[in-house]
């Protein structure tokens, strides 16, 4: 059995992720060709949001659009779909042991195992710092944090702000001198 390629499963599994393309595959099942507007009626989203989700099944193969005058007709291909059954019924014979040796042609994306040492080392990620990260203080708290004495609070300093305040006086003439 020849395995489809890679990049065409990529596509057509990405396509099949969104709950969205699947429901509209499920419509184009049910008719031969239906128009992007009847493709939009049951979803509550804007029309160019459907066509996005229909540009990324065209994309996949799963869905040919067909342009008649002003109007665009969707109709299901099912060329992707059958390559994805082919790769899926390979994995149940693995997995249900029917078949006990069946050679694999694409090469399975495995992860490396972590040594033992490395996946107890606790994690030295620190969580973001910024606004909404800090659990919200209790209303004592506040109010003691409000409490602190003048004293202990840093002064500033009014020079610099006096300084870029300069006012400008208009003469006879219209123009400005500094005092």
């Amino acid at each position: 059995m020849a395995m489809p390629s890679a990049p065409v499963l990529d596509r057509t599994f990405a396509a099949l992720a969104d709950p969205t393309r699947r429901a509209i595959l499920e419509r184009l099942s049910d008719a031969d060709r239906l128009t992007v507007s009847d493709l939009a009626t049951p979803f509550a989203m804007s029309l160019p949001a459907v066509l996005k989700h229909v540009g990324v099944l065209t994309e996949a193969g799963l869905v040919a659009r067909e342009k008649v005058g002003r109007v665009v007709y969707c109709r299901l291909e099912t060329s992707p779909l059958r390559d994805a059954l082919k790769w899926l019924a390979l994995y149940d014979l693995l997995f249900s042991g029917r078949h006990q040796s069946v050679a694999v042609t694409a090469e399975p994306v495995v992860a490396k195992a972590a040594p033992a040492a490395k996946r107890a080392a606790p994690s030295r990620k620190q969580p973001p710092k910024g606004r909404g990260t800090e659990p919200r203080a209790k209303p004592a708290a506040r109010k003691a944090a409000k409490a602190v004495p003048a004293a202990a609070k840093p002064r500033r300093s009014k020079a610099p702000a006096a300084a870029s305040r300069r006012r400008t006086v208009k003469g006879a003439r219209g123009g400005g001198r500094r005092r």
